[in-house]
């Protein structure tokens, strides 16, 4: 199995603090089955700043450790990209990652609400040969009050992933609720993830 949106990495964002909280992560994901796990920090999210360069030393970084502990597990680079207007200039000049060197591209969404913008970035991401998949959907309020406007994205190429804890009550009943339902529609572009 792979787990494509994990905070695996330490001190770049509210992931673990040391290398051996990534290790205890990276063992509880083989114990889990999980062969390859793709780290996504948040970027442009609060104070969390992290380019691409940066994650892809720290993911170097961490699989060495990994393989100096025994363990068979790869890590990839990607990023968990809050939602802006220069996503397709930032893939462009290497400040941005993909999932895994992918056309997939992990976009968070605010909390509140969808950006005006947000459809017409998604359909020139598109045009640029990327794939937006939106990073737990079900968090978003203007998604709880509307579920219909998540799937106008997925309809029109976007993907979904749905946060595993979310279905389990992590995040309160009601994303609980949502989560289930959108799961339940089997529209055939959710993925869900082990670990964000």
């Amino acid at each position: 199995m792979i787990d494509i949106h994990c905070h695996i990495l330490n001190q770049l964002d509210d992931g673990p603090k040391t290398e051996t909280g990534s290790l205890a992560m990276a063992q509880q994901a083989i114990a889990e089955g999980f062969t390859d796990i793709i780290a996504t920090p948040h970027h442009l999210k609060g104070d969390y700043f992290n380019l691409r360069p940066s994650v892809a030393e720290h993911v170097a970084e961490l699989n060495e450790a990994i393989k100096d502990n025994g363990m068979e597990l790869q890590v990839h680079v990607g990023q968990e990209v809050r939602l802006h207007g220069e996503i397709i200039e930032g893939l462009k000049n290497g400040d941005l990652a993909s999932l895994a060197g992918s056309r997939y591209v992990l976009i968070e969404f605010p909390t509140q609400s969808i950006p005006v913008f947000t459809e017409q970035l998604f359909y020139d991401l598109q045009m640029a040969g990327y794939v937006p998949v939106i990073a737990h959907p079900e968090r978003n309020f203007e998604i709880m009050e509307n579920p219909e406007r998540l799937y106008e994205f997925v309809s029109h190429g976007a993907l979904a992933q749905l946060t595993w804890s979310s279905l389990d009550g992590k995040f309160g009943e009601k994303v609980e609720e949502i989560e289930r339902d959108f799961a339940g529609k089997s529209v055939g572009s959710l993925f869900g993830d082990g670990c964000a």
